[in-house]
């Protein structure tokens, strides 16, 4: 039986046209040349592409969330620069001694470390971007 799958990950992407015929799909029609992480390259129809990817300048909590969960960090765009956040879910260091601790969001701020809580305007914002 057939599941169903959403995917989370970053990729680049250039406006192109087929560079043959592929499928239903004509050489010369509008779509993008999409390289992945690993370099593995394709090419997507532009209905196709627009409707699985959205630019990683301006995401939403929920996107900006998966990719934190695969070790990226993140901030809000209008946000200090110095400002991100990222999700701890390992052991954390006290003097040596390893400490465990439950899955948590912290925040580097003005060279601090502290824990973060989302707010609900934070949860709603589509300006989440990716801190490379």
């Amino acid at each position: 039986m057939k599941e169903k799958y959403i995917g989370i990950k970053i990729i680049e992407a250039e406006p192109g046209s087929a560079p043959k015929d592929m499928g239903t799909h004509k050489a010369g029609e509008d779509g993008y040349l999409v390289t992945h992480e690993d370099g593995y390259e394709s090419w997507s129809p532009k209905k196709v592409f627009d409707d699985a990817y959205r630019n990683i300048e301006g995401m939403t909590f929920g996107i900006a969330q998966e990719l934190a969960k695969r070790g990226k960090k993140i901030r809000r765009d209008q946000w200090d620069q110095w400002n991100n956040v990222f999700l701890v879910d390992d052991l954390l260091f006290d003097d040596g001694d390893p400490h465990f601790v439950e899955p948590c969001y912290m925040m580097m701020w003005d060279g601090n470390l502290s824990l973060w809580t989302p707010s609900m305007e934070e949860l709603l914002a589509e300006d989440w971007v990716v801190v490379e």
